[in-house]
């Protein structure tokens, strides 16, 4: 997001050319227990652009009516509001009982987690029509959209929620947790694919579709081994990496608050699988 504001402010700057340069006033948007501090310690200086934070959900409006040419979701609308209380219902149709999240398996899961993504994409839609001006843009940007006649369980994402999973199910055979909490655990997240996005937005009718595209990841075009050998890239170092923002956060939170013995057991076992799969 930091690199993206910065970029968005010099190419406007640079289309400006000789006509005099505009100030540019940059919000920055997360849950209430951010920690805002170090995200304006990390800002770029000098900058070419103003920096605020408005703490909040953003489903939920959060700027004044009218008040915003741009608003920019990157890599968080995958996020939902809540799980689905039908998936963690042993009674229920759409218990996910072998699964940590909405793998597209089942179709009986995946309907539940796809209502609330619906719902929740509405929200946001509807909070931002009311904060863009007349002609304003808003870019979102989601990981791992699952390509038409895939499953999330296809993409990358799934993968790392696969691995979470074996993770967990090992640690509750091995006695560090119940089963029963594994088996109640689902992580509020969805992967749509294109279509569904584009479903959802049509049918909000606050937006037009002006382009709807995956973006290239700029190593997808190396080869497997070229990735893993960077030095910066290693997979020891990126399964650490990767452990803690996926596993601690997503976690810690969710299934094992204030248990930091266990968060931290999980973590180790998370980063060896990777290890072990990709070294």
């Amino acid at each position: 997001m930091l690199l993206r504001s910065s970029g968005v402010v010099e190419l406007k700057n640079k289309s400006l050319q000789q006509c005099e340069t505009l100030d540019f006033h940059v919000f920055f948007n997360d849950l209430l227990d951010n920690d805002f501090n170090t995200l304006f310690k990390s800002l770029p200086s000098p900058r070419r652009y103003f920096a605020a934070a408005v703490p909040g959900s953003f489903y939920e409006q959060l700027f004044p009516k009218a008040s915003l040419h741009l608003a920019n979701s990157s890599y968080a609308l995958h996020w939902l509001s809540k799980v689905p209380k039908e998936v963690g219902d042993h009674n229920s149709l759409a218990w996910n009982n072998s699964k940590t999240y909405c793998s597209g398996t089942n179709k009986e899961v995946t309907e539940p987690y796809f209502a609330q993504f619906r719902k929740d994409l509405n929200r946001f839609l509807n909070a931002r029509v009311e904060e863009l001006k007349a002609g304003g843009l808003l870019v979102i940007q989601l990981p791992d959209c699952v390509p038409s006649g895939a499953l999330p369980f296809n993409t990358g994402a799934g993968f790392l929620q696969e691995l979470l999973g074996l993770c967990l199910f090992e640690m509750a055979y091995l006695g560090f947790i119940s089963q029963e909490k594994v088996h109640s655990f689902n992580l509020p997240m969805y992967f749509p694919s294109i279509e569904e996005l584009d479903q959802v937005i049509k049918a909000n009718g606050h937006f037009r579709d002006e382009r709807i595209k995956i973006l290239d990841h700029p190593m997808q075009h190396l080869p497997f081994d070229a990735k893993m050998n960077r030095p910066d890239l290693s997979v020891r170092a990126s399964s650490k990496i990767i452990s803690k923002q996926t596993l601690w956060i997503r976690c810690s939170i969710y299934l094992l608050r204030n248990l930091k013995r266990i968060a931290q057991s999980l973590i180790k076992k998370f980063a060896k699988m990777l290890t072990y799969l990709f070294c």
